[in-house]
Formats: structure tokens, C-alpha cells, sequence
């Protein structure tokens, strides 16, 4: 049995899972749509979008425990996230840049997480 199998519970006969990458997505997503509040020059048009996208990715990811493609979308939200300082035009404004270099680099890392936690060894998924 994996750690996340383990880690489920069966709560008024509804499985609560307790994927921990998941949620530190939904966290960073939250981060980003609200830094516009407190990082000066944050670009809203840019920042509120991709941090909501970045929620609902990792909303999704926890709901669906074994879809792949769940998975990739909460990556490749990341990988945005992380190039939006080019693709918006934004670079050159430090703490901007960080802000999205870092919560696309956290995102990209806990859909790579979740991937190889959920894939785990062949062994281990025929067991179950």
C-alpha cells in the first residue's frame, strides 16, 4: 500500500485524500493571484488568471486520484506560470520575475511529485 493510499480515510463513507503536492499547488496558486496586492508592478492581467488556473489545476489533480492528465495540466499550468515574465513582457522587474519564476518552479515540482508518488514502482501497482 503507497503512503497516499494509506494516508486516504474513509470519513462519513466518502475517501478524503490527503495528497499533500496537491495542496502545496492550490497554495502557490493562491499565493500568486493575490501577490498583486503586495508586490508592486505585479501584472493583475497576468498573475490573478494564472494563480486561478493554478487552483483549479490542483483542485482537479486531488480530485481525480489517478488521472494523468490531471496531473500534466497542474505541470504545464507551472511551466507558464514560470515563462510568464517573457510571454507578458514583464522581465526586469525583480521581484515580479521571482514571484513567477518561484510559484511555476513549486507548481512544475509537485506535479513531477505527484506523478512518480502516483505512478510508483510496477510492483507496487499491481499489489493494489
Amino acid at each position: 500500500m503507497s503512503m497516499h493510499q494509506s494516508a486516504a480515510r474513509l470519513h462519513g463513507g466518502m475517501a478524503v485524500s490527503r495528497r499533500w503536492e496537491d495542496w502545496v499547488s492550490v497554495l502557490a496558486g493562491l499565493y500568486l493571484a493575490l501577490s498583486v496586492l503586495w508586490t508592486t508592478g505585479a501584472p493583475a492581467v497576468w498573475f490573478v488568471p494564472l494563480g486561478v488556473l493554478v487552483i483549479l489545476a490542483g483542485v482537479w489533480s486531488e480530485a481525480q486520484d489517478t488521472s494523468l492528465i490531471a496531473e500534466i495540466a497542474v505541470g504545464i499550468v507551472g511551466v507558464v506560470t514560470f515563462i510568464s515574465p517573457w510571454l507578458g513582457g514583464f522581465t526586469g522587474m525583480m521581484r515580479v520575475d521571482w514571484t513567477a519564476w518561484i510559484v511555476g518552479a513549486v507548481t512544475v515540482v509537485m506535479a513531477i511529485i505527484a506523478l512518480i508518488v502516483r505512478r510508483g514502482p510496477t510492483s507496487e501497482r499491481r499489489m493494489t
